[in-house]
């Protein structure tokens, strides 16, 4: 038992960001050499709120642009197109966010199969344990029909883990580079 909470443990870390690279400051480090065409997600800061659009009274929120890179200035601004479905249903299809405003970068880093499959493992073990609660809620501690919280992670993530390593696989992993 003990060997596979230990084995499952080291597969939820592998995708983990090292505490490094998560204190880092952005104005500390030099601009990352980035091409035109290259798909990006820029994280900026922007007045206003997501649903109501632009307000004079809201609170700076976290933005997230992802998309084609179309003009690079490094330490003036940067130019992203976006890509994909969202940019069907986008108002601007190109955003301009300058320098002083830009708080991370990150580019693809290929995909994220192991990190999705341990995601579907640890959700099978969430709904074990969720039925074992449930379970000794109503009464179940008495008798042979309880839920076994092993037996039931094991049941559940016949499905679970397939499915998370699907979505991980149709998912992007991004890599921190400024």
């Amino acid at each position: 038992m003990m060997r596979c909470l230990l084995c499952c443990w080291f597969v939820a870390t592998l995708g983990l960001e090292p505490a490094v690279a998560q204190r880092r400051l952005p104005w500390t480090a030099p601009p990352p050499p980035l091409s035109l065409g290259q798909r990006v997600r820029v994280w900026t800061w922007e007045p206003g709120y997501a649903r109501l659009g632009a307000s004079p009274f809201a609170v700076p929120r976290d933005v997230r642009l992802t998309g084609a890179l179309v003009a690079y200035s490094p330490l003036d601004s940067v130019r992203i197109a976006r890509t994909g479905p969202v940019a069907l249903f986008s108002m601007t299809p190109e955003r301009t966010v300058y320098w002083s405003s830009v708080t991370q970068i990150d580019v693809p880093n290929g995909r994220n199969t192991l990190g999705g499959a341990a995601g579907g493992l640890a959700g099978a073990f969430g709904v074990a344990l969720l039925a074992s609660l449930v379970g000794k809620a109503f009464g179940c501690d008495v008798g042979d029909n309880c839920p076994n919280v092993w037996r039931t992670t094991a049941q559940v993530s016949v499905v679970a883990v397939p499915a998370g390593a699907v979505y991980g696989f149709f998912s992007t992993r991004w890599k921190r580079v400024y």
